[in-house]
């Protein structure tokens, strides 16, 4: 079968690439393309709460400002989906996060009930702060992967967190792990035109450290591009995205494209005990377009997303995109399944068989290659 492991996957890109497919779909694909069949999301970036004891300054948060009106869902709501997601088969791979996860008062509830209905997960957190609360829960707990935010040396670290102490909380708490809990941690840095120039400081750091080092490249959108992004959902598929705001591009200008490139050429050139992952793979070429407001940098040729991944935020409201913040409907009047598969989730599909949106150019999920990575199980640590 071709999506089995052992299958020769080498081969089936050939396939693929005759037709002029760079990356294999998912086995999802098939099903609502082909089959017409329901299709069930294998991963799941459950949003506990937007929020937040630090303002980071790459955080998006601004697009997702608490709603009015609106409270985040109760205990026994984010039971019931939980529910249904271990019925799933495969059961979908869990991504908790916020906001910070950490500060919701039943977060250890939350992951107790992850843990008892069979589902793997892993919790992305900045980790600052969280230390001293839940210092012994935290012993108790078994994700797949703890993923934690460093973005540089002390005086970096807590420039891009805008919190005087960001960083001391932060390695506090990553050496306390690292000494008492049994799981694996990963640590995340967001490229940023504030760190680009510390890239190897913070390998340096995670070697002493001793924990996996993952790199991501920043996604963004201009805000011409983003205005286009905002009528081609109304006009082709009947989306209004309302007063939604876009990751600006304003202050790229001061990312010096060329150090930044020798940084990474250094660290991928370099020996060292951990693994260090980038989130994409940027060739040298590549990283000038990559940040700049070069229409023709496209870095995926398809995304399939929408086939296999769904996004619920602290409200309940469900998305079948990664960045494009629409919804599909809420988990508090319909099953997840009934939303995934409902129309306006196969419209947008319908359109993405066909075109890329403008928000895609930017997007480090199917560029990067880590949905089908994730697909073929060989690693779910850096998505």
């Amino acid at each position: 079968m071709l999506y089995k492991k052992t299958y020769n996957q080498n081969f089936a890109k050939l396939i693929f690439s005759a037709f002029g497919i760079k990356h294999l779909p998912p086995r999802n694909f098939f099903k609502n393309i082909l089959l017409k069949r329901i299709i069930y999301p294998n991963y799941i970036r459950l949003e506990l709460t937007y929020q937040c004891n630090l303002s980071c300054t790459m955080c998006p948060s601004f697009l997702r400002t608490p709603k009015a009106g609106k409270k985040e869902l109760a205990f026994e709501e984010i039971k019931k989906a939980i529910d249904e997601l271990s019925g799933y088969r495969p059961r979908p791979y869990i991504s908790v996060s916020g906001g910070e996860p950490f500060l919701r008062p039943d977060i250890f509830d939350i992951l107790e009930y992850l843990e008892c209905r069979g589902l793997k997960y892993k919790i992305l957190t900045n980790a600052a702060g969280i230390l001293q609360r839940v210092k012994e829960k935290l012993r108790g707990i078994n994700p797949d992967i703890f993923q934690v935010s460093l973005d540089g040396p002390e005086h970096i670290h807590d420039k891009i967190r805008q919190t005087p102490g960001a960083f001391s909380g932060t390695i506090e708490a990553i050496r306390y792990l690292k000494e008492n809990a049994k799981f694996k941690i990963l640590l995340m840095c967001t490229i940023s035109s504030i760190n680009s120039e510390y890239l190897h400081d913070i390998v340096m750091m995670a070697e002493e450290l001793g924990i996996d080092l993952c790199f991501g490249h920043l996604s963004f959108i201009s805000s011409r591009r983003f205005a286009h992004q905002k009528t081609i959902m109304k006009e082709e598929l009947g989306i209004d995205l309302g007063d939604s705001r876009c990751s600006d591009i304003n202050d790229l200008h001061r990312l010096d494209t060329r150090r930044l490139s020798d940084q990474i050429t250094r660290i991928h050139g370099q020996k060292t005990k951990i693994n260090i992952y980038f989130t994409q793979e940027l060739s040298k070429g590549q990283i000038a377009k990559y940040y700049s407001d070069d229409e023709c940098c496209v870095f995926s040729d398809k995304c399939y997303y929408p086939w296999y991944g769904a996004r619920i935020d602290p409200y309940g409201e469900v998305s079948v995109c990664k960045d494009n913040y629409f919804t599909v409907g809420s988990i508090k009047e319909f099953p997840l399944v009934h939303l995934y598969n409902n129309r306006q989730a196969n419209r947008f599909r319908g359109y993405l068989r066909k075109n890329l949106l403008p928000l895609c150019l930017r997007c480090c999920w199917c560029g990067s290659g880590d949905l089908m990575t994730t697909v073929f199980g060989r690693s779910e640590s850096l998505t």
